[in-house]
């Protein structure tokens, strides 16, 4: 039995009443080179660390591709990726694929700032986050936001299974995505699978092209960066044998890229993240900002 509560807090109905001005220029120099420098050495002091006491129970063992990701750049044809394709696969001592993982992307894309913004996310040039909403007619994981992806099949590079998965599940095609780091796993709910996020700089032109593919997907979001930072709330699992928190997040300013006939529409206009696509998220954030901007650590 597993029993949730959501800490409350107070939130801010403006975005910009609540983030110093500072803040601004931050959002907009991640996507750089000195960004993704800077998020790639993140990554690998993340992958060595414990984002917080809370996270401990779900957090998985070192990655060797996590360490990587500061001291390669790819040298494949296409020039996108950051390590080569299955490198982060071979086998350590220290991280083991097992039958059962799976890997997400979690794909970012920069958008300008618009001349007639119809929110303070659009206001300003900031990357946002593309997230799914799964169909209600799944077994599993039924309504839930999450990054796409899916199980690693035998034999299978990690970072290609995220992105096999991205393009039978959004129509994203490989070469369109610029992978920037695989990342820490995090543990199932089970703590016996590993869920291996890849983080990736998406192309522009593509967005378009995106669309359900399969009976998994019901609706892709985009999700303003701005609004998972200033909403990051608090929930309490408990089980018979485990107590942990997780964070959740929420978005009002996101924007509906594409959807089925079936996809259904929030009320109140409001979508919530929440279990390990939560953590994940909050694993990413933790690493594209400095910590003085965003805390890793919560509760």
């Amino acid at each position: 039995m597993l029993i949730s509560k959501t800490r409350t807090i107070s939130l801010s109905t403006s975005i910009t009443s609540f983030i110093p001005s500072s803040f601004y220029s931050c959002l907009s120099s991640i996507i750089s080179n000195e960004g993704k420098q800077r998020f790639q050495e993140a990554v690998k002091a993340d992958n060595h660390g414990i984002n917080s006491p809370e996270l401990r129970l779900r957090q998985g063992l070192p990655n060797p591709a996590a360490d990587k990701a500061a001291d390669i750049q790819g040298s494949n044809n296409d020039g996108k990726r950051t390590f080569k394709a299955g490198e982060g696969t071979v086998q350590s001592p220290y991280f083991r694929k097992k039958q059962g993982d799976s890997a997400v992307l979690i794909p970012m894309i920069n958008i300008p700032a618009k001349d007639s913004p119809k929110n303070d996310a659009e206001a300003i040039t900031q990357p946002w986050l593309l997230l799914t909403h799964r169909s209600y007619e799944l077994r599993s994981h039924r309504g839930e936001i999450c990054f796409p992806g899916g199980r690693v099949e035998d034999n299978e590079p990690i970072e290609e299974a995220a992105l096999r998965e991205s393009f039978e599940e959004i129509n994203l095609p490989p070469a369109a995505v610029e992978i920037w780091a695989e990342l820490r796993p995090s543990l199932t709910r089970n703590l016996k699978n590993n869920v291996i996020p890849l983080v990736g700089l998406l192309d522009s032109n593509i967005l378009p092209h995106l669309k359900p593919r399969d009976e998994e997907v019901q609706t892709i979001f985009l999700v303003p960066l701005s609004d998972l930072i200033t909403s990051r709330q608090y929930t309490s699992f408990k089980t018979p044998k485990f107590k942990y928190i997780l964070p959740v997040f929420f978005s009002t300013n996101y924007q509906i890229l594409a959807e089925t006939s079936k996809a259904y529409h929030f009320p109140d206009h409001r979508i919530r993240i929440w279990g390990l696509t939560a953590v994940m998220t909050n694993q990413a954030i933790g690493c594209l900002l400095p910590e003085e901007v965003f805390k890793k650590g919560y509760a």
